[in-house]
């Protein structure tokens, strides 16, 4: 899903390209322009800070594995010399 709006962000920048030369002669072409350039950041952020929660999350998880394996063999050693 991520890469199917990466893909679509690419999409509407070569629109949003076409509508830059079109406003010129065309004050509505330029008016839906800002408010598409305006979803086009929004958008933008957006799949950011999914990117940034993802790794993020990723990286907790690994912390995470990492802890509870040393936590599990401090308690084997504790084990074996009890």
């Amino acid at each position: 899903l991520l890469k199917q709006l990466q893909t679509t962000l690419l999409i509407l920048q070569a629109v949003l390209d076409d509508a830059e030369e079109k406003q010129i002669r065309n004050p509505a072409v330029r008016q839906w322009l800002d408010d598409l350039k305006d979803a086009v950041f929004d958008a933008e952020d957006l799949l950011n800070e999914i990117s940034y929660d993802s790794l993020r999350c990723k990286v907790e998880n690994t912390e995470a594995a990492n802890n509870t394996n040393q936590a599990l063999n401090v308690f084997r050693l504790w084990n074996v010399l009890s």
